[in-house]
């Protein structure tokens, strides 16, 4: 019996593709140098668009508040908040000021009398949750006080999800209960 020969089977052609050390992504994508480039003027103008400043005016005027993305925040989202005597922002009127966090910030407005009244979440069902926020300036610092729907007698008897709303000086809890700006500052122990 005769043995077989074998031969070596001839290697397949290879593909027509990038030169050697190159790979498949490389001939369509730009070189690093501008990858980074564009790269850094995206996240720039992002940055830009979410630090410029938004003025707010209290309902009568007499107060103002300034909120822009905090310079400190990094990983985190935190506003720089300030409120100013007068409409507009004016910088030589400027009151107090404090850094918070953006779940504070993204609902908020300014009283007459330089409070500031924030939303803390869009809905609640739990009446002893925290639900609105009130910020005061009161010896030489920021004081907060934090109100459940079971803290204001116009809200305690309120069931199911209340969404709460601003609506000009007042909160609209339900279409029943409205509570002015002046009823939450007194509610939260301000002056």
């Amino acid at each position: 019996m005769t043995a077989a020969r074998r031969t070596p089977a001839a290697e397949p052609a290879a593909p027509p593709g990038p030169a050697p050390g190159m790979s498949h992504f490389s001939a369509s994508r730009p070189p690093t140098g501008m990858r980074i480039a564009i790269a850094v003027l995206v996240s720039s103008s992002l940055w830009a668009a979410a630090a410029a400043a938004e003025c707010r005016d209290s309902a009568g005027g007499s107060c103002s508040l300034d909120i822009r993305l905090s310079p400190a925040a990094g990983c985190l989202c935190l506003m720089s908040v300030a409120v100013f005597e007068g409409p507009g922002c004016d910088a030589e009127h400027r009151l107090w000021g404090e850094t918070l966090g953006c779940n504070v910030t993204d609902r908020m407005a300014v009283t007459d009398r330089g409070f500031l009244v924030s939303i803390l979440a869009p809905a609640t069902a739990h009446p002893e949750w925290s639900i609105v926020s009130v910020l005061w300036w009161r010896d030489g610092g920021v004081v907060q006080s934090r109100l459940a729907l079971e803290d204001l007698s116009e809200t305690a008897g309120l069931a199911g999800v209340v969404r709460p709303r601003f609506e000009g000086t007042a909160i609209r809890f339900s279409p029943e209960v409205l509570v002015p700006f002046e009823r939450l500052e007194a509610a939260a122990g301000g002056p």
